[in-house]
Parts: C-alpha cells; sequence; structure tokens
C-alpha cells in the first residue's frame, strides 16, 4: 500500500487499525521469539520462572515486546493514514534549545512529586474481594516488578547503556509515537477537546503496563508528556522527557542499588516541602514552557 493511502479514515478508524497492528505483531514477534526461545535456549514456556535464568533471552524479549507493541504498529499507521508522516514527529515547530533545556528540567524538578504520588498509590487499599476477583492484575504486576528487578542485574559493565537504550531510548520512542503522537491526536478529534483527550490518553498509558500500584504516578507522568507535546506541537520534546524520567530512575537504581527497598516503588513518604517545591517548580516551569510556545488544538499537521 502507498503513503497516506489510507488517509481517508476516521479518526475512530485509525485508533482501530492502531489496535489492530498492535495485536497483529505483537503475536507475530511472541511466536518468532517462543521459536527463538526454545532452540536457543530450551525455552518451552513464557512464563517468569522459564525465562528468569536467561537474562540475554529476556532482554531481547524486553526489545522485540516495545517495538513489536509500539513502534512497529505506530509506524504502519503514521505510513499509511497521513499524507506527511514525519511531521508527526517533527511537526511545523521548529525545534527550540529553550524547549528542550525547559522539558530537561521539568522531569527533574517533578521527580518530588511524582515520587510522593507514588507513595499516595501505594496508601490506597482495595477491598480484598477486588484483588480475588482480578487476580491475575496481582500476579501480572509482581511478575513485572521481578521482570525489572532481573533485566536491572549487574553482570557487566556493558548492563547500562544496554538497559539504557532498552529501557530510556527504545520506550521513550515507542510509547510517545504511539500514545502521544496518535491516540493523544485522534481523540482530541473525537472529543473536540485537547484536554480531555490529553486526560484520557494520560488514563490509557498508566493503565496499560498493568502496574496498579504505579498507576498515579504514571498518569500524571502521562498528564506531563501530554501537555507538552501540547504546548510544543513536537513529539520529539515528549520523547526527550519520557528519555530523561527513565533514564533517572534507571541511573539512581544502579548508584543505590544496595541501598533500595525489596520493591521498585518506594513505600516512604517523601518530605512536604520537598513535594510542594516540586509541584510548585513543576508548574511554574510548564507556564514558561506554556509561555515560550503556541498551544496547537488540533494537532492535525502530517496529514
Amino acid at each position: 500500500m502507498k503513503q497516506g493511502s489510507l488517509s481517508y479514515f476516521t479518526s475512530l478508524q485509525k485508533i482501530m487499525l492502531l489496535l489492530g497492528l498492535m495485536v497483529g505483531m505483537y503475536m507475530i514477534a511472541v511466536a518468532f521469539l517462543y521459536i527463538i526461545g526454545f532452540a536457543c535456549f530450551r525455552i518451552e514456556t513464557f512464563d517468569l520462572q522459564g525465562i528468569k535464568n536467561n537474562l540475554p533471552f529476556l532482554k531481547a524479549l524486553q526489545i522485540t515486546q516495545s517495538i513489536s507493541l509500539f513502534i512497529l504498529p505506530s509506524y504502519g499507521v503514521s505510513y499509511l493514514c497521513y499524507n506527511n508522516p514525519t511531521a508527526i514527529l517533527s511537526g511545523p515547530k521548529k525545534l527550540k534549545l529553550s524547549w528542550l533545556s525547559l522539558t530537561i528540567v521539568i522531569v527533574i524538578i517533578s521527580q518530588g512529586l511524582i515520587t510522593w504520588s507514588g507513595w499516595l498509590n501505594h496508601q490506597i487499599h482495595w477491598p480484598e474481594v477486588w484483588f480475588e476477583s482480578t487476580g491475575w492484575i496481582t500476579k501480572k504486576e509482581a511478575e513485572a516488578t521481578e521482570m525489572t528487578r532481573l533485566l536491572l542485574s549487574r553482570n557487566s559493565v556493558w548492563d547500562y547503556p544496554i538497559n539504557l537504550v532498552m529501557m530510556a531510548a527504545i520506550p521513550a520512542l515507542g510509547e510517545e509515537w504511539l500514545f502521544r503522537g496518535l491516540l493523544q491526536r485522534e481523540l482530541t478529534k473525537l472529543t473536540g477537546s485537547s484536554h480531555s483527550a490529553i486526560i484520557f490518553t494520560a488514563i490509557l498509558f498508566s493503565a496499560f503496563h498493568i502496574q496498579f500500584l504505579s498507576f498515579l504516578p504514571r498518569f500524571i507522568l502521562g498528564l506531563l508528556f501530554g501537555y507538552i507535546l501540547y504546548f510544543t506541537n513536537n513529539l520529539w520534546i515528549p520523547i526527550l522527557a519520557h528519555f530523561v524520567n527513565n533514564a533517572l530512575a534507571l541511573t539512581v537504581f544502579y548508584l543505590y542499588y544496595q541501598h533500595l527497598p525489596t520493591s521498585i516503588e518506594s513505600n516512604d513518604n517523601p518530605s512536604i516541602l520537598l513535594v510542594l517545591l516540586s509541584t510548585i517548580g513543576t508548574s511554574v516551569l510548564m507556564f514558561m514552557l506554556y509561555k515560550r510556545t503556541t498551544p496547537c488544538a488540533d494537532l492535525q499537521h502530517g496529514e
């Protein structure tokens, strides 16, 4: 099919195509990895017990999942449904150094707020009946936490740069392209409201990770990334924000590996002063970014 051959699709049709490509490409990737896993590592199942002793395969699985779930479907929809797909990333505005520097500082300053929201999330006590009826969610969350710890294990000097690509660069590009570049864009057209689209996309972004003990911090991050795109109309800026956030978490983990709690998410209540300074600082910096840009409500460039 030619570039832009499905540009006549409605927003709902584009979203359905995106979901279909995600499912299809993920199934192909899983089938391929299953064959490779059995042939090279004698792994017969993809459960955590079956693969946790094969770290190279685990890293290959993580990278392949990110590419097949986010990057390839996003590229497919961008190519088929937009007459100028590269403009989805770059936007109509020239990239400014002030946007980049402000974005990096915003992510750093917001860490106090994000940490507090993670602590607050842990204080929510769900009814036991809810967990019994949705036990698979609890199981998946525990598996995701354990898998993250396995991926972050240090065996050589190459682990940090490899993990930086695997857990920061690839997710930043793929997830922002899919959630902000495509979903937020089309939901804006469907709802007629950029703010509603940003909030709904942030909910989907957080829920997709199936880690409800960190739902709130990911939701807040989704809001930050969404409004950064809304202000700058350039997808490279939220991609940078996403990368910096993940890279910070990864770096802190490596620097203080011996002192981290059992859970990746800290249960300690952060200083109220730190939370207030972080919240005020993030709000001021976001306003500064807003004043240096002209928010684009429709995000229709690239069509």
